[in-house]
């Protein structure tokens, strides 16, 4: 049974991967596109919430990555079940909301899925469409919510970590990479993993070649070598880089969206995993101040603590 500490310890790591993934996309969104080079002569080392950016965002205003991620929970929350059917329906209406920015592979999915095309089948097709060769980060940047609700559950957290990431991205690299986050997220909930990169590699192992070498490569890459691009694997291994070289969460995210390329997506990766390991508590409270809409995802995160609890703890 778990000391009262341990309980509120773990409340607060489940409030730490939603409102992480939430600060940094909103850190990281107004250097999107942007070189590390052109956002040290702007900017030097951003350590605020910036407006402005190529989608002219506010300060502390998140994009796609969150909002995805909140339809997830939402769906997961007002359920008490995953059901991909449901998502994929939230998907499409927070797309015809106009929403400021929607991924390639995500927006011939969503187009798909209004058509009435079966969920899965939707993101097969898109994905053929790019020659099966696409494997963007757009479903792994909005996982993190089934890591939460499949806490105490290992088996339906591989399930259904790959099957949210069907619903709009089909390839291996995709539905492996959003797995491997939600795996960490919930081994770092608990605190049962001490050595990250090897946990990685244990879970890979039969699993995407490409993230399994990603992973391999991390221990020896200098920060030059990172690659923010919009590559799932390179995602994965910039936010795990940034994680496992920094002693907090401020130098987590910091490091992670100065790289600039994809910084929304690679710090909203890096939150989330930054949140589970150190707790909403750790997040500095300037960048809480500024975050657009932290009590709705502080709200989600406490219903799925609940919802994890009664279903697999």
């Amino acid at each position: 049974m778990r000391s009262s500490d341990a309980v509120a310890d773990l409340g607060d790591k489940f409030r730490g991967v939603l409102v992480g993934l939430a600060t940094g996309d909103a850190l990281g969104a107004p250097l999107e596109f942007m070189s590390a080079t052109e956002i040290s002569r702007q900017h030097g080392t951003v350590r605020d919430m910036l407006g402005g950016g190529w989608l002219r965002i506010k300060p502390g205003e998140c994009t796609d990555d969150t909002e995805m991620a909140v339809c997830i929970a939402e769906s997961l929350a007002e359920l008490g079940q995953f059901n991909p059917e449901d998502i994929a329906q939230r998907f499409v209406a927070w797309a015809d909301c106009d929403p400021k920015d929607i991924g390639v592979l995500t927006r011939a999915a969503v187009h798909y899925l209004r058509e009435g095309v079966p969920v899965f089948e939707a993101a097969r097709r898109a994905w053929d469409d790019s020659g099966q060769t696409s494997a963007g980060n757009g479903s792994v940047m909005r996982c993190a919510p089934v890591a939460l609700f499949d806490c105490f559950d290992a088996k339906a957290l591989v399930a259904d970590s790959i099957a949210s990431s069907r619903i709009t991205h089909w390839d291996e690299r995709c539905c492996d990479g959003c797995a491997l986050v939600n795996h960490l997220i919930s081994r770092l909930l608990k605190d049962e993993t001490d050595e990250l990169l090897a946990d990685a590699q244990q879970f890979l192992s039969g699993r995407s070649p490409h993230l399994r070498e990603a992973i391999e490569k991390l221990p020896t890459l200098s920060h030059a070598d990172l690659r923010p691009t919009g590559y799932v694997v390179d995602t994965i291994q910039v936010a795990l880089w940034c994680l496992t070289h920094s002693d907090s969460f401020e130098d987590a995210l910091v490091t992670c969206v100065n790289l600039g390329g994809d910084a929304d997506t690679t710090g909203a990766v890096c939150g989330a995993l930054a949140g589970a390991q150190f707790g909403m508590d750790a997040i500095p409270a300037r960048w809480l101040d500024a975050l657009r809409g932290k009590q709705r995802l502080i709200g989600l995160a406490s219903a799925l603590y609940r919802l994890a609890h009664r279903h697999g703890g």
